[in-house]
């Protein structure tokens, strides 16, 4: 006699067993052939996150682990914190660019466009970014061994927080003269070794 082990139970031709439901076929996700940036209200980045999961919607939040100083008696001690990389901004696949849907998550503006053209991101670009935000998230300490002449770095406090530069010039106090690129010229500064991140 035939036996098969279900469940835990021995079964036999001729038992009676319950109908089994089909689990639906998960839909594929299609690749995207670019991402579009989409403009949020001021510090809404991580609750349009958080909609677009709620709402089944594909978007990308990249962030990085920013040091907050100490502010007594809210915040005691330096702590860590994640951060939007790109302030105001979610990236959102080609295939989900509706903002009629997009706008059912509280907290969504528009697309970011320059006349006429939508700004998007090729996938190549968009890899890049989650190559930096990768980096970003090596402890500062880790990045800091790998400062040197002519390593590409980011502007991580002061008024130019979130520019790219390289490194021109060290010295033993701890100081390094970065040239900022701005405006297709070089800007030079003078600045502390926790003032920069390496990012390449």
């Amino acid at each position: 006699m035939t036996m098969l082990a279900v469940d835990g139970r021995s079964l036999k031709i001729g038992d009676y067993v319950e109908p089994v439901e089909r689990m639906p076929a998960r839909a594929a996700v299609p690749m995207p052939r670019c991402w579009f940036l989409l403009r949020l209200h001021p510090n809404r980045e991580f609750a349009v996150a958080r909609g677009f999961a709620r709402e089944g919607l594909a978007g990308y939040l990249p962030v990085y682990p920013k040091q907050l100083p100490a502010r007594p008696p809210h915040r005691p001690k330096p702590m860590l914190q994640s951060v939007p990389l790109f302030p105001g901004l979610i990236f959102v696949p080609d295939f989900e660019a509706r903002l009629d849907r997009l706008k059912v998550v509280e907290g969504v503006v528009g697309f970011v466009h320059f006349g006429e053209q939508w700004a998007a991101l090729s996938p190549a670009m968009l890899a890049a970014v989650r190559a930096l935000e990768a980096e970003l998230a090596v402890p500062r300490a880790e990045r800091a061994k790998r400062l040197a002449l002519g390593t590409q770095v980011r502007m991580s406090a002061g008024p130019f927080e979130g520019w790219t530069g390289r490194i021109a010039r060290l010295d033993s106090r701890g100081r390094l003269r970065v040239l900022l690129e701005a405006v297709k010229r070089e800007i030079p500064l003078e600045v502390g070794e926790d003032q920069v991140e390496a990012v390449s």
